[in-house]
């Protein structure tokens, strides 16, 4: 029944989500497209929301004259004047960008704009037009490639048919402009008699926030009541789930145990049943429950078990044999993935009466992969701990490399034993390290090759390059090992001299030939030092 609930309550939130998503979409189109839209107000028309007024400044210092102009040969007087445009936004939206074109009726000469920059269309009329965009406020006459007068101050001819474009300033704060705000922009002319600036028009677009309007709250609103509904489907589900689980917890007397372990599970060995009682299974061990209680064991817990633990977790897992292993008692057993993970898994007994066999087990199991990586830690930091404890010393390599060398030809007697060595000549005189343990390994591996008075042939080098302090050294043991060598001693020099290395600290390598010639080196980083 209440699965039947829950089905149902869940068709209506995916409805209302439907709802709610078509909503989001269709507010989000609609301030999109507001946003995008172009409007263009002509001259100084007040009834639209937004407009600008362009007039002559009215004070007294805003209007000059500049006499004795050569204008084509002739002396005239010309009026300047400064005139002020005034853009008014008027409407509930933010101004996000605008333009102003202004047109020309007759002739006259531009001196000055602010604070934007000015896109200047001249000889229109003629058809030889020039367009060059300026910052009138900073521009060099060196820069303009209009047609211009050369005179104390930049004028730019203009006549009937040219016009211009100003670009406001984002810097000085011309744009964008807030709902119910204003601004005001400038230009300077020169002109003889009057001058017909009222032919002009502004273009500019609206700036919507996807939070404005009763639209965004109608939308969060039914937002909150989705994620309310939602929220309180998951709380009742995980209310009952949890319920559910502390009751079968309280049963059984194991809710301690989900504390501790990742995964526990019930078997009823007399009914072939398991029941899960904590935790999850991970996707590997996902197991079908039409299966027997041995076979779902087996599915959950070997999925991807490592080859070398099968046997042994087929033998812990046999329900045939638990209840005789038990008695009374808890058995754990340890094992590896393929991907090296690393679980623990216990099993217990419940409600075991002496003289009966166990109806019914706890399977649980756990992660250990934390305290396993702990544990090699501080294993690998006792490890650096004694190689960096290790005393220091300076040594001679070559003199080093000829005394192991002498120490192998005695060892060897008078059998005929041949002995190569190969010293690179271009070894520093002094090194700093561990002499001792590196003659131990060098002789370790030597002996793999020598029984004495029985003859062979080995070859000892030890090649080496100086960088920056460092000398990098190669250590090469080369030959076949010899017939009365026994393979107990083969294996335990090998492994003597390879711990040895590992406190220098360095790295056995071996090669080995078809013709059985065997070669073991490593590499050995030493500090160049005086005696």
């Amino acid at each position: 029944m209440r699965s039947r609930k829950n089905e149902r309550f869940i068709k209506l939130l995916s409805v209302f989500a439907i709802i709610v998503l078509t909503a989001v979409v269709g507010h989000f189109v609609s301030i999109s497209s507001y946003n995008s839209r172009v409007h263009i107000t002509q001259g100084a028309d007040q009834n639209r929301e937004s407009y600008i007024l362009l007039d002559k400044r009215t004070d007294t210092t805003s209007a000059w004259v500049k006499r004795d102009f050569d204008l084509n040969g002739q002396k005239v007087n010309l009026s300047g004047q400064i005139f002020d445009g005034a853009l008014k936004n008027k409407a509930v939206d933010e101004l996000s960008s605008w333009r102003l074109t202004l047109r020309f009726h007759g002739d006259c000469f531009l001196n000055n704009a602010w604070c934007g920059r000015v896109e200047i269309h001249q000889g229109v009329a003629a058809g030889k037009e020039k367009v060059q965009t300026l910052d009138l406020r900073h521009c060099k006459r060196t820069d303009i490639e209009l047609d211009y007068v050369d005179d104390s101050e930049l004028l730019i001819p203009l006549k009937e048919g040219d016009y211009l474009v100003y670009y406001p300033s984002a810097a000085d704060r011309e744009v964008p402009v807030q709902a119910g705000g204003s601004l005001e922009m400038g230009l300077i002319f020169y002109y003889l008699g009057t001058l017909d600036l009222s032919d002009y028009d502004i273009v500019y677009s609206y700036h919507k926030s996807f939070t404005d309007g009763a639209e965004f709250y109608l939308i969060l609103t039914l937002v909150i009541l989705w994620l309310a509904a939602f929220g309180a489907m998951l709380v009742s589900s995980y209310a009952y789930r949890k319920g559910m689980a502390e009751m079968e917890h309280r049963k059984i007397g194991i809710s301690y145990m989900a504390v501790i372990y990742d995964f526990i599970c019930i078997v009823d060995l007399v009914n072939d049943e398991l029941i899960q009682v904590s935790g999850g299974i991970p996707t590997q061990h996902n197991s079908s429950r039409n299966s027997s209680v041995a076979e779902r064991l087996k599915q959950i817990f070997m999925a991807d078990i490592a080859k070398e633990y099968v046997e042994p977790l087929e033998e812990f897992l046999d329900i045939t044999t638990i209840s005789q292993r038990l008695e009374g008692k808890s058995l754990a057993f340890e094992y590896m993935t393929q991907d090296g993970r690393c679980f623990m898994l216990r099993l217990f007994s419940m409600e075991h009466e002496p003289g009966h066999a166990v109806e019914r087990v706890i399977f649980a199991m756990r992660n250990i992969d934390e305290e396993r990586n702990k544990m090699l830690a501080l294993q690998e930091k006792d490890r650096a701990e004694e190689v960096e404890q290790a005393e220091l010393e300076a040594y001679s390599v070559r003199d080093l490399l000829e005394s192991v060398a002498a120490d192998i030809k005695a060892a060897a007697g008078d059998g005929g034993f041949a002995l190569e060595t190969d010293i690179s000549p271009n070894l520093p005189y002094y090194v700093l390290g561990d002499p001792r343990k590196l003659r131990l390994a060098l002789f370790s591996l030597a002996l793999r090759y020598i029984v004495p008075g029985a003859g062979g042939k080995l070859s000892l080098a030890v090649y080496g390059k100086a960088k920056e302090g460092v000398c990098h050294l190669l250590f090469s043991l080369k030959g076949r090992v010899s017939a009365g060598v026994q393979e107990g001693l083969d294996v335990l020099c090998q492994n003597m001299a390879e711990e040895t290395l590992f406190m220098l600290p360095a790295e056995l390598s071996v090669l080995c030939n078809d013709d059985g010639e065997r070669e073991y080196y490593f590499e050995l980083d030493q500090e160049i030092c005086d005696k």
